[in-house]
Formats: C-alpha cells, sequence, structure tokens
C-alpha cells in the first residue's frame, strides 16, 4: 500500500484490478505465468505502487497480507461513501 495507508491509488487500482482480465485470480495463483501477459508490465508497475507484490530474483511474490489489507480498504472506503450517500 502507499505510504499513507488511507490514500490508493484509483488508476493504480483499476489497473491491478482489470488489466489481467477475469484471470486475475489464476495469475495470483501462479505469479510465474503473469510475464507472459501482453500487459503485464503495466499490471505489475500498478501492483507495485499498491504494494500487493514484491519482485525478488526476476520472481513475483503476491504479498498476500498486504492483497488483504488493500481489499479492506477497498471495502472500507466504499462504505464510507455510501454512508455519506445517506
Amino acid at each position: 500500500m502507499p505510504n499513507d495507508e488511507r490514500e490508493i491509488s484509483l488508476r493504480d487500482l483499476a489497473i491491478f484490478l482489470t488489466a489481467l482480465g477475469r484471470d486475475l485470480p489464476k495469475y495470483l495463483e501462479n505469479p510465474g505465468r503473469i510475464h507472459n501477459h501482453p500487459r503485464a508490465k503495466v499490471w505489475i508497475n500498478a501492483a507495485l505502487n499498491l504494494g500487493v507484490i514484491g519482485i525478488e530474483e526476476s520472481r513475483i511474490i503476491v504479498k498476500k497480507d498486504s492483497l488483504r489489507a488493500l481489499m479492506a480498504r477497498i471495502r472500507e472506503v466504499f462504505s464510507e461513501w455510501i454512508s455519506s450517500l445517506s
């Protein structure tokens, strides 16, 4: 996640969630396949910016705790947003 955990880049989030299409869960289970995807470079940059992956010796490592934290933060932001609409 970014330095300020309250701040999420919508650009990076949109790229992270959409660049790999429906197969995102499969790629997260087997990150070695990500490099073969045509949009891999842009996705990797977004995922690094969000803090949900790391790269060690050219291998992509999914940071599951960071991914869980990002998901929780997204839920929190949407809940706050919906509450503000009432």
